[in-house]
């Protein structure tokens, strides 16, 4: 153990240390101000839109959802929280409180997809924002009186090899396990859902579609979720929810491709 006398030496030296040498602050923490958060957002968005690397017209349309659906959290920030910038987190109730952390906690992901997209193939770019596009749709709607309409995000893989790898994929999106579980079709065959949870369903694929694979196919899976309606009446006193089915079908595609030898995983 240091010694205690070395030990108050070394906390006078580092107190008496200029500002600009000491490390920088990292996160927010419960002392940072809502002002900052917002900062940190508006500077993860410009590093996002400014980060090099060729995108294709995928990669292009999943930062463009999550440019917007930051920004819709960026708004409410701004909007709820006005004239508050200088207040610290630590002092928001608990809606705020949420809402604030999350867009630290987006502002810190869209950091990450910045230094990262240039190094990363068209897959798994499109992964990574889409992942922090999930957090901030959920951001945005996690707010009282916000309904919750499933959405599908990406699938993953996006090619199966056939014989090479379980014909399973992932679906990733926000609200995709309320109500029962789905009934899920690929071709018009009905397909196993393994698991589900709030941001994911995890589907085995009917293997009726890979008899006779002799060429690369596309197919699509098929589903309608449940949405959950919110509503709030007398000025948010009398907050009131149901479970609806979705307006609409939700769909992926998937190409199978046939197993040859030296094929790897999609």
């Amino acid at each position: 153990m240091r010694h205690p006398l070395a030990l108050a030496l070394l906390l006078l030296g580092l107190a008496a240390l200029p500002a600009a040498a000491l490390p920088a602050r990292t996160t927010a923490g419960p002392a940072a101000t809502i002002g900052a958060v917002r900062r940190s957002l508006l500077d993860a968005i410009e590093r996002l839109q400014a980060a090099p690397g060729a995108r294709s017209a995928q990669v292009q349309s999943a930062g463009d959802s999550l440019v917007a659906n930051t920004r819709a959290v960026l708004e409410e920030v701004e909007t709820r929280l006005a004239g508050r910038f200088e207040q610290g987190i630590d002092r928001l109730d608990a809606t705020e409180r949420r809402l604030v952390t999350s867009a630290e906690e987006l502002a810190t992901q869209l950091d990450s997809a910045s230094s990262a997209l240039a190094g990363l193939s068209a897959a798994d770019a499109h992964r990574l924002l889409g992942d922090a596009d999930i957090l901030a749709h959920d951001t945005v709607h996690a707010l009282p009186c916000r309904s919750q309409r499933p959405r599908v995000v990406y699938v993953t893989p996006e090619e199966l090899h056939v014989g090479a790898e379980p014909a399973e994929i992932r679906i990733r999106g926000n609200y995709l396990a309320f109500g029962a579980e789905p009934e899920i079709r690929v071709e018009g065959q009905p397909a196993l859902l393994i698991a589900r949870r709030d941001h994911e369903l995890h589907v085995q694929l009917p293997p009726a579609l890979f008899r006779c694979l002799e060429a690369p196919r596309s197919v699509t899976v098929r589903f309608r979720p449940t949405a959950r309606s919110r509503a709030c009446y007398l000025w948010g006193l009398l907050p009131w929810s149901s479970l609806v089915a979705a307006e609409q079908e939700l769909a992926v595609t998937v190409v199978l491709r046939p197993h040859t030898a030296g094929s790897g995983p999609g």
